[in-house]
């Protein structure tokens, strides 16, 4: 299943997951901003607005390291004994 989860990951275009990860988070549930990030609003403000971005990249790249180590992780295993 995480092996189907991580290929979904590398297929899907990050711009894609981004706009449906807003669509859903910021528009439909209204848990997280979308727009209007200004200074001076403090650094729970900041935090809001960094969740969406932070989320859609590491997907992207949590997905791609996996599939790396699954297929590095079979190739050099070695059978043990005992």
């Amino acid at each position: 299943m995480l092996s189907g989860l991580a290929f979904i990951g590398l297929t899907i275009p990050v711009f894609w997951v981004g706009l449906v990860l807003q669509l859903v988070f910021a528009v439909h549930l209204g848990w997280l901003p979308s727009a209007n990030m200004t200074k001076g609003q403090g650094w729970v403000d900041d935090a809001k607005h960094m969740i969406l971005p932070v989320i859609v990249l590491a997907i992207g790249t949590v997905s791609g390291w996996s599939r790396y180590v699954r297929i590095t992780g079979n190739a050099g295993s070695v059978p043990t004994t005992g």
